[in-house]
């Protein structure tokens, strides 16, 4: 075999380095910027709370913008833990709230189990909805809806009733009789493995269920034709 005809061989993988800022978990900026973000690093690294001043250059240097490799564990944990910015935009513009209503009820995330309910929020529908009859609202019920509604969003994967006890979980909550509650829900369907999808002829009313959530009011829910 000719030597020459060997494929060459590719450096390693560089990652996108982008800057956020959040106030209570609401994103508001990103900039991608492998100098800053190498510069913020640091800082974080060393303790301090201003970046450091960077050295004037020699005018006949380059000055060279050093990439980690995606495999370094502190990056691959930034990048893990980016905020989905547009996708929760999408979220909030499809229930007809304001991004920090819906952080604040549920905190959309890209990491399982991909939302965090508010515990004043969970009280709320609790006071106002029945425990029993068409307008109650049974805990896996609730949970399957938000996380598939988000899942058309985030493109996460699958949601199923293991993950929506997982949601539970985080409230010191489970549902004890999963497969009741979801067969007496029009809006979701079951599928094997304990799959969970949205009725395509019902997304109206799941939109309805998480809009009353994130708004606490529950209002629209009761008076659902």
């Amino acid at each position: 075999m000719n030597d020459s005809a060997e494929p060459k061989k590719d450096g390693p993988l560089k990652a996108a380095m982008s800057v956020v800022l959040k106030a209570n978990n609401v994103v508001v900026a990103e900039v991608e910027d492998p100098t800053l973000w190498n510069e913020v690093f640091a800082a974080i690294s060393s303790g301090s709370s201003r970046l450091a001043k960077p050295a004037t250059p020699e005018p006949h240097l380059a000055q060279p913008t050093t990439l980690l490799p995606s495999a370094d564990p502190a990056v691959a944990a930034v990048i893990a833990n980016t905020p989905a910015i547009e996708p929760i935009n999408k979220f909030a513009r499809e229930l007809g709230v304001e991004v920090e209503f819906l952080a604040a009820a549920c905190d959309p995330t890209s990491t399982d189990p991909y939302l965090q309910l508010d515990p004043h929020h969970w009280e709320k529908m609790k006071r106002e909805l029945p425990a029993r009859g068409p307008r109650a609202m049974p805990p896996i019920v609730l949970t399957a809806t938000l996380l598939c509604l988000w899942n058309r969003h985030a493109a996460f994967g699958s949601v199923t009733q293991a993950l929506s006890q997982n949601v539970l979980g985080r409230l010191n909550l489970r549902d004890n009789n999963p497969g009741r509650g979801l067969a007496s829900c029009d809006w979701l369907q079951q599928r094997s493995g304990g799959l969970i999808v949205l009725n395509p002829a019902k997304v109206s009313k799941a939109m309805c269920v998480a809009t009353c959530f994130c708004s606490k009011d529950w209002s629209a829910w009761r008076a659902y034709d």
